[in-house]
């Protein structure tokens, strides 16, 4: 399968690369600048800003999913990762593909009222989900309570629309987004992981 990869450079983006490339899929991963150290030079990379319509073409020519790592950054983020899924969900909607994995915090379940030194960051998830949940493409966002450096698990659990809390090590999680693409079931669904 070519799969593109946003959020490529990050310390997820990364795993999820890695792990996409140790399972034969074609890789193509999106970074804002040149990642330092360099991503594997398996994967082609494309250097970018999620918002520009003209990377994101590039970025998805010959796609067939799109795994996005891409997150809300510091205490306030602003509206830039929601800006970036929205013109992700367009670009895809215009021309494909059609199977988008995005990554969240679990506090993308529910609409209670957010405070704290993050709720920014999980405004921004909780409106990227309702801009999928207006598209026409086949998401399923990955969520999580924490994510550690750890060690990796024997596995991992899922939990469909729901959360219970916990945590799960980078490499399980990257594990998890890419093996959300053996997941139809959970298409059209928010699906928490973890350790």
């Amino acid at each position: 399968m070519n799969v593109t990869v946003l959020g490529a450079g990050g310390r997820t983006g990364r795993g999820v690369v890695a792990e996409a490339l140790v399972r034969g899929h074609e890789v193509t991963a999106v970074v804002r600048r040149p990642p330092d150290p360099p991503l594997d030079p398996a994967a082609r990379t494309v250097t970018g800003d999620a918002r520009d319509a003209a990377a994101l073409a590039q970025a998805l020519e010959g796609s067939d999913a799109v795994l996005s790592a891409m997150g809300p950054a510091g205490e306030d983020p602003g509206t830039v990762y929601s800006e970036a899924i929205a013109a992700l969900v367009a670009a895809m909607e215009a021309s494909g593909p059609a199977r988008l994995v995005i990554t969240a915090n679990s506090w993308v379940f529910g609409d209670d009222s957010l405070t704290g030194p993050y709720a920014g960051v999980s405004r921004e998830h909780r409106r990227a989900l309702a801009r999928l949940r207006a598209s026409r493409l086949d998401w399923t966002v990955v969520a999580t309570p924490m994510l550690t450096d750890d060690a990796p698990a024997a596995g991992y659990s899922a939990l469909v629309d729901a959360t219970e809390g916990g945590t799960i090590d980078r490499v399980d999680f990257a594990r998890a987004v890419v093996d959300t693409l053996e997941h139809d079931e959970w298409i059209g669904h928010a699906v928490e992981v973890t350790a």
